[in-house]
């Protein structure tokens, strides 16, 4: 029996790298906010801060630094009047913010809103809402593939700095080589509810000292992250590693951002109407780049094999490659790492309503998940 653990961001949060789009966005506002502020040159395109000084007294908002007017804007986009006066570090300037891009004036109403946001899911989100106004529907897009063409080059421009910002974070970040040891332990044999699993086994598949105990042929991390962080777990040699979405920087494993959900039945409705733009950004496509997704394929084909996840929260941006695994014939249980919070509650119910999702046979959903008992905290 082999295991696949999969690997999501909260593996990276863990480790302390700030990898979540909440942090890369407040990174990118920052950054505009420098460039604007002391007239550097940019290739922004997406938001613009206008600053003109001023010489009367009248202020609407104080601030130290730009530090700070990025936090309010953050927290109060969708409230910031078209024009107001902000006083930084004693002097005042007539302030404008300007952006054409329905995605990322989305993303930041959705920041102040939830002080978290899902790049991912808003832009499948819009691309929906484009396809509505393909029927009888009347929604704020009109411009049919011309408002997909300007979504998707929204999309580029933000994977674009978004893979600037994970190299700046990722430089000297070294794994916890505890997840080594996790990586190897064994499978419990009490876990596995679907029998024709144990009986492929033999006797020299099980743990010498513990005849309950199977050990793992092979163990491959499948990383939906882009860090290369789980590179760094290579015990003895005896794990191989995969980086589904794409590596940093990287030519061969470009970096795939998008949505995975070809089961929505919004999805169909896009094919049938034969616009490619509208597919642009979906990540089945991206998978052909390379031998990453025909490698997985062979593994998880190859054997029974035993699941772990780790940091990932197992949402519907990856919904088609998670349905594929966990509905597989060869998967034998499925065990989630949870996150433990401050105040002693975890998320081990939402990570499971997650992974319920992507099932459509709820029966193998049922022997599959390991309850909370068999679990344990990142």
């Amino acid at each position: 029996m082999n295991k696949l653990i999969l690997i999501g961001n909260g593996f990276d949060l863990h480790h302390g790298i700030p990898t979540d789009y909440s942090s890369f966005l407040n990174w990118y506002i920052s950054k505009l906010l420098d460039n604007d502020f002391n007239k550097k040159p940019s290739a922004n395109t997406l938001l613009t801060f206008y600053f003109t000084k001023k010489f009367d007294h009248h202020k609407d908002l104080v601030v130290k630094n730009l530090s700070e007017l990025s936090d309010y804007i953050l927290r109060q986009f969708s409230s910031i009047k078209h024009n107001f006066v902000v006083n930084i570090a004693g002097d005042n300037y007539s302030f404008r913010v300007q952006t054409s891009s329905v995605l990322l004036r989305k993303l930041l109403e959705d920041q102040g809103e939830k002080n978290w946001v899902d790049i991912e899911m808003e832009y499948y989100r819009i691309l929906k809402d484009i396809l509505k106004s393909f029927g009888n529907y009347t929604v704020e897009y009109s411009g049919g593939e011309k408002d997909i063409i300007s979504l998707n080059n929204d999309l580029n421009t933000l994977k674009r700095e978004l893979e600037d910002y994970l190299s700046e974070c990722i430089k000297g970040k070294c794994v916890n080589p505890n997840f080594n040891n996790d990586a190897q332990l064994g499978i419990k044999k009490q876990n596995i509810l679907e029998a024709f699993h144990i009986d492929r086994l033999s006797d020299e598949d099980f743990d010498e000292d513990d005849r309950d105990c199977i050990v793992s042929k092979n163990v491959l991390f499948l990383s939906f992250n882009y860090t290369g962080l789980c590179h760094q777990l290579k015990k003895g040699g005896e794990f191989s590693s995969i980086e589904i979405h794409g590596s940093l920087n990287s030519r061969t494993n470009p970096l795939i951002f998008g949505f995975g959900d070809e089961i929505d039945g919004a999805y169909n409705e896009m094919e049938r109407l034969n616009i490619n733009s509208f597919f642009t950004h979906i990540k089945s496509f991206g998978y052909f780049n390379n031998s990453n997704y025909s490698d997985l394929v062979r593994f998880i084909n190859s054997d029974s094999f035993f699941v772990e996840v780790w940091g990932h929260s197992c949402g519907l941006s990856d919904r088609t490659l998670l349905n594929m695994i966990f509905e597989n014939d060869n998967c034998a249980a499925i065990r989630p790492k949870y996150w433990k919070r401050t105040d002693g509650t975890d998320n081990y119910v939402e990570i499971t309503q997650n992974i319920s999702r992507h099932f459509r046979n709820k029966l193998k959903m049922r022997n599959r998940v390991l309850n909370k008992d068999l679990c344990s905290p990142m």
